[in-house]
């Protein structure tokens, strides 16, 4: 009879054991703990009070010198690609940076609230931060995991113009549509999309020249356009680039200036030479853009004029 009770009582705190063990890895409620953050997404970087035109070249990120622009960071669970936040129960100071061909720039840091997932903030770039990358990284004790991610990669543009309007100029001293170089703003940019080709609104852009060209191509700076516009062969949008008489390297042979128009198409890497149009005015079959070189020129005042005609949104500079 002894052994008999023995055998009770093992068999009654057995059970009571095998109910606690479900009980010590179940959170209150009953539910699984929250999974936490393993990294940060980048999900977009905006300018206020700017809306990118849309068209089959508009980038993911735009953004202008001095200009604020909006980040909007998530936690992300990797394990099953969902927000999280980085900790269900402290804030998390994450560090952000802007990371260049030529170093990083530290752009200070930002909380994630406890039990948080998602943030906006707002940060500002110079012009002297091109080919750049926000890299976004946890600041955590010891014992915790970093978590961090990247934006795509963006050009910071030192000037923008946006308008409505067929005829836009931008750079040198500007009038109206038109501009005129000068000796302080050595090249402007006149550009005219033709009568009922253009379906939205134009943004029209001058960016820096960076060391990312590999060929050495883009030597000064560019001119870049983002619009959907409709234009044609024969009715091509046009751009006319005015370099002032004081530039070094604006040459002349028998009168016509010899520079030469460098495009660089959006979405694309690569800088390449403008092939010259097969007649003036006129994009070729197989162009999308071309320089028209009989429409080169000297103006009165000694300042010389190349026009580009293209098809599509693009970036465009001078070697």
């Amino acid at each position: 009879m002894p052994r008999l009770r023995w055998n009770r009582t093992r068999l009654v705190v057995a059970a009571v054991i095998g109910c606690l063990v479900p009980l010590v890895a179940m959170s209150p409620g009953g539910a699984a703990p929250a999974p936490v953050a393993t990294s940060i997404r980048v999900v977009s970087v905006l300018t206020q009070n700017l809306t990118v035109p849309t068209s089959p070249d508009t980038p993911t990120i735009w953004v202008a010198a001095n200009t604020p622009f909006d980040v909007t960071a998530s936690g992300i669970d990797d394990a099953t690609g969902l927000e999280a936040p980085l900790s269900s129960n402290k804030d998390t100071r994450v560090d952000v940076t802007a990371v260049t061909p030529n170093g990083t720039v530290s752009l200070g840091s930002v909380t994630f609230p406890a039990g948080v997932s998602t943030i906006t903030f707002t940060r500002t770039l110079d012009a002297g931060i091109d080919n750049a990358y926000l890299h976004l990284e946890s600041v955590e004790r010891r014992t915790d995991p970093v978590r961090s991610g990247d934006s795509a990669t963006f050009d910071v543009q030192r000037s923008f113009t946006y308008t409505s309007g067929l005829d836009v100029a931008i750079g040198g001293t500007v009038t109206g549509a038109s501009c005129q170089p000068t000796t302080q703003s050595k090249i402007c940019y006149r550009v005219s999309i033709p009568a009922g080709a253009l379906t939205g609104d134009h943004l029209v852009s001058v960016g820096n020249c960076t060391n990312s060209d590999a060929n050495n191509l883009c030597t000064t700076q560019y001119w870049w356009s983002i619009a959907s516009v409709n234009a044609t062969r024969t009715n091509p949008a046009v751009t006319e680039m005015g370099l002032d008489k004081s530039l070094k390297g604006v040459a002349f042979a028998n009168g016509v200036p010899t520079v030469r128009w460098v495009v660089r198409p959006s979405g694309e890497e690569v800088w390449v030479d403008a092939p010259s149009c097969p007649s003036k005015g006129v994009v070729g079959a197989d162009q999308e853009f071309c320089q028209d070189t009989s429409a080169s020129r000297r103006d009165n005042s000694g300042d010389t004029w190349i026009r580009l005609l293209w098809l599509r949104d693009l970036r465009g500079s001078t070697k």
